[in-house]
């Protein structure tokens, strides 16, 4: 099925909040909310990922 991710995410939901604080970079801070959209469950494919970002699909 395209565009469903199969990532194994160690870090938890605790770990990654604080990273995408720690973020000194908008470009970083978004690398660290797409792992925590996906650590929390909110999303699923690429495309979803993608709107609740504002990016493109590619």
């Amino acid at each position: 099925m395209s565009g469903i991710l199969k990532i194994n995410i160690t870090e938890s939901e605790e770990v990654l909040k604080k990273l995408f604080l720690d973020q000194k970079t908008a470009k970083h801070r978004e690398r660290v909310q797409v792992l925590y959209l996906l650590v929390t469950n909110q999303a699923e494919t690429v495309g979803h990922l993608a709107a609740l970002t504002g990016r493109p699909v590619r």
